[in-house]
């Protein structure tokens, strides 16, 4: 509005609600002026705009004077019927390379109403259209567009309602989509003969490095997508099937197909219906490691997500003599799968043998103490580990001792993750003697852990020497004002802290007790969330922090509740 328009190239609005402060749209149309005097934009972002009525038209008719366009970014702007307004304006955008859409929900009728434009974008090479339920009518209109657009390397159109028709007009128009490299089809309803159809269609693209069919209903048809995704496209690195039925039927056929998964990096098996058998085929083992076929040809493989499966301990066992093949191994999740103590052991044995090993999730598996020893014996040579996640393991007091000293000499943590494992007092007091130590720790979740006063003061005592610590969450843990006052003595030496969560606890039931919270607010000047719900905070208590300290966000009863 200024007159700096004329020397802007890019402009990014990101969480921009300033649309529904006023509820004129006077932001909106501010915000059109800015863009008019802006002639040589080339990027241009506002996302989480929440547009009201007819304000997309202002933006609109402002964007259509910016030829030189070539970045469009309105991720969850709520567009909704919004969207009509736009195409006219933005078919004068012809050199637009990267459009992002995502959650407008903008339906089939949207779609239609975008038609025009994006007919004119030839030159695109990005294009996400994801949340936006354009169904088997919208996948029709956007796959004329894509047979002028050959240049496109990402093309996302997950939670689209395409099901099984709409999935068989994606997979017409893919041979001809010869550079794509990313393509994004969950949440579609994909099943039956389209999974058929989709695996023809995704063979003829043999650029593809990323394909991401999660929470489909694929099935046993993993197999035969996988044979001829990994035939033809030697360079694909990602591949997600998380959430689609997958049985032992098809973890077999996928454990076949594998056999060409040597440049395989991430591999996303989650939520699905594999139990041991099916584990035993995937690995590739039955006995002796079968090279022939599954895991153990996966020499590149970085990440393998397979947690929420139904395997046990024969399943993990499997696995972990499979692992040590996958050297090159990251990020593995086996959470919420009934591996028992057994399993852990052998999963503790393979952990030790995967130097690049940084991030492992066993959540939701009932380690208890026991447990936690066992896997405490493997993370002693995990020396590489950044985060852990251990959530609902029960594990106990003596579970925490031993994970303590497993973890002694990860200097390297910085995401530890212990929630509902019952630890209480003595538990928080075995950990406080690794918080010294984790002086890189930057996330930190004990919540309903029932640690009380003992274990807040014995937290916040070795707290303060985790300087970096950006996260910490004790919700649940009967923590009183006293413990609390503790704590804050301790998270005043944290000044990167940003979230401090104590959902559940009886900190501010004491008049007064609120003005601790201003020491720790002038300590951590990166604090932007605090989490009050259920503290007995009074309803004058929270308004005067409201008041004080506005760019953070309290989260406690509203104004005006009781």
């Amino acid at each position: 509005e200024r007159g700096l328009g004329t020397i802007i190239t890019q402009l990014i609005l990101q969480d921009f609600r300033g649309a529904a402060d006023d509820g004129v749209g006077r932001s909106a149309r501010k915000l059109a002026q800015v863009i008019r005097g802006a002639p040589a934009l080339t990027h241009f972002a506002c996302t989480r705009f929440e547009f009201k009525q007819d304000e997309p038209r202002d933006i609109g008719e402002a964007l259509s004077g910016c030829t030189a366009l070539t970045s469009l970014n309105l991720d969850n702007a709520r567009l909704q019927g919004g969207v009509r307004y736009l195409p006219g304006a933005l078919s004068t955008c012809t050199q637009l390379r990267e459009v992002n859409l995502r959650n407008n929900d903008m339906g089939p009728q949207g779609m239609e109403s975008l038609f025009p434009a994006l007919l004119c974008w030839t030159q695109l090479t990005r294009l996400d259209l994801g949340s936006n339920r354009i169904g088997p009518d919208g996948m029709r209109l956007l796959s004329q567009t894509l047979e002028k657009t050959t240049a496109m390397t990402y093309l996302d159109v997950s939670h689209s309602l395409l099901g099984g028709e709409g999935a068989e007009v994606l997979a017409a128009v893919l041979p001809k989509l010869k550079a794509l490299q990313h393509l994004g089809a969950g949440s579609n309803g994909i099943h039956g003969r389209s999974v058929n159809v989709l695996a023809q269609g995704l063979s003829q693209c043999t650029s593809l490095t990323s394909l991401n069919l999660a929470s489909n209903e694929i099935g046993d048809g993993v197999g035969l997508i996988t044979e001829q995704v990994l035939g033809a496209c030697t360079a694909l690195v990602r591949l997600s099937f998380a959430g689609n039925q997958v049985g032992d039927v098809g973890a077999t056929a996928l454990a076949s197909a594998l056999r060409k998964g040597g440049a395989l990096a991430h591999l996303d098996l989650m939520n699905n219906d594999m139990m041991d058998s099916g584990i035993l085929e995937l690995a590739g083992y039955r006995g002796t490691m079968n090279e022939g076929s599954g895991l153990v040809n996966c020499t590149a493989l970085t990440r393998l997500d397979i947690e929420v499966n139904k395997f046990g301990t024969a399943g993990m066992t499997a696995l972990a003599c499979c692992l040590p093949n996958n050297l090159r191994l990251e990020e593995l999740t086996v959470g919420a799968n009934d591996i028992g103590v057994e399993g852990t052991e052998k999963l503790a044995i393979a952990i030790a043998l995967l130097p690049n090993l940084t991030s492992l999730d066993v959540g939701e598996v009932a380690l208890k103490q026991t447990g936690a020893e066992r896997l405490a014996v493997g993370l002693k040579g995990c020396t590489a580990l950044t985060d852990l996640k251990l959530t609902e393991c029960n594990i106990g007091a003596g579970g925490m001792a031993a994970l303590v000293q497993g973890l002694w000499d990860s200097s390297k943590l910085t995401s530890l993750n212990v929630s509902e494992n019952g630890l209480r007092a003595q538990g928080a007091v075995e950990l406080s003697e690794l918080l010294g130590r984790c002086t890189n720790l930057e996330n930190l979740e004990l919540g309903e852990n029932m640690i009380g006063d003992m274990g807040a003061t014995s937290i916040g005592g070795a707290v303060g020497q985790c300087r970096k610590l950006r996260v910490l969450d004790l919700r649940w843990n009967q923590i009183s004002s006293r413990g609390f006052a503790s704590l804050i003595q301790g998270l005043q030496q944290c000044p990167a802290l940003r979230e401090l969560e104590m959902f559940e606890n009886d900190i501010l039931g004491e008049r007064g007790a609120d003005l601790q919270l201003d020491a720790l607010l002038y300590a951590c000047v990166s604090l932007s969330y605090l989490g009050l719900a259920d503290t007995r905070i009074r309803l004058e208590e929270s308004q005067r922090l409201r008041s004080k300290w506005p760019g953070v966000e309290i989260a406690c009863p509203p104004p005006g509740s009781a």
